[in-house]
């Protein structure tokens, strides 16, 4: 039913949903641009489309009564941000810890245009050793999708460079927004 309703709101809206899921019980996946609050219901279109159960992460303090159990049933994980390694580290033992965890993000970390993205999807993913997948939001063709795997390399700049060559046609909702594709850590 959840996956009717997902395709039915993606055609309603004229989005089309490009590439399949990658076949993996562990990844993480990344998903840009993120300049709107729109994305997150395309997000969840898909998430229903697709079939695939992904996760994603809010703060703990948001999945509280009476909204809490519905945010966990549409995928959320609630960490406590307190500090950002933790977050990094609460992710991980997820991935360690679970048969089957599928997390997105927006590696912007907000709607608003920032100078740096943030590098914790990186340490994520490269502590867990799962891959990330490269996934995308573009207003400009009414798309979103699955791009290709790519495991990290542990080289930093490479990595990065290979994710900026991929998204660098993606358009956000409002592209005044998008942040650089770098992490400070690259400076």
């Amino acid at each position: 039913m959840l996956q009717k309703l997902g395709k039915l709101f993606l055609r309603l809206i004229g989005w089309q949903i490009v590439g399949d899921p990658p076949a993996l019980d562990k990844f993480l996946s990344i998903v840009y641009p993120h300049t709107s609050n729109w994305d997150f219901f395309i997000a969840m279109a898909v998430r229903f489309a697709s079939g695939l159960p992904v996760n994603w992460i809010a703060k703990h303090t948001l999945f509280v009564p009476p909204l809490g159990w519905l945010l966990r049933k549409l995928g959320g994980v609630p960490v406590d941000r307190a500090h950002s390694h933790n977050t990094v580290e609460q992710v991980v033992t997820h991935f360690k810890y679970r048969k089957r965890f599928i997390l997105a993000l927006a590696p912007e970390g907000t709607r608003k245009y920032k100078e740096f993205w943030k590098s914790g999807f990186y340490y994520m993913a490269k502590d867990s050793g799962v891959p990330l997948t490269l996934a995308y939001i573009d207003y400009s063709k009414k798309e979103t999708g699955f791009g290709p795997v790519y495991y990290l390399t542990g080289d930093m700049q490479k990595d990065m460079n290979f994710i900026r060559g991929y998204y660098a046609d993606k358009h956000g909702k409002n592209p005044e927004n998008q942040g650089r594709i770098l992490l400070r850590e690259e400076n």
